[in-house]
């Protein structure tokens, strides 16, 4: 997942489109359908438990885990309300004259 771009809402622990393939082998996939090319999990890495979405520790100022985490992510389940999301879109080329 490369053209990361941050859209709304406060950047401590945004959702980044990742969703369970498999809750037994505990894969997941990105949103749009396509496999995973890029993972950082916190170590040891998804609890597979119930939790098919994926949100990324942003904000170290509220992260509690020690060590801090900032920048991995971590499973969390899709009905909790995710107050900022990161999206993939196609680059765009623009020409000025």
């Amino acid at each position: 997942m490369t053209g990361q771009t941050y859209s709304g809402g406060s950047f401590e622990a945004p959702y980044i489109g990742g969703i369970v393939v498999d809750p037994i082998a505990c894969t997941y996939k990105w949103s749009d359908g396509t496999p995973f090319d890029y993972q950082n999990y916190y170590p040891p890495g998804p609890s597979c438990d119930g939790e098919g979405c994926l949100q990324l520790f942003a904000d170290p100022r509220t992260n509690l885990i020690n060590p801090p985490a900032v920048g991995y992510w971590n499973d969390i389940q899709c009905i909790v309300v995710q107050r900022a999301f990161i999206c993939k879109k196609a680059a765009e080329m623009v020409t000025t004259i």
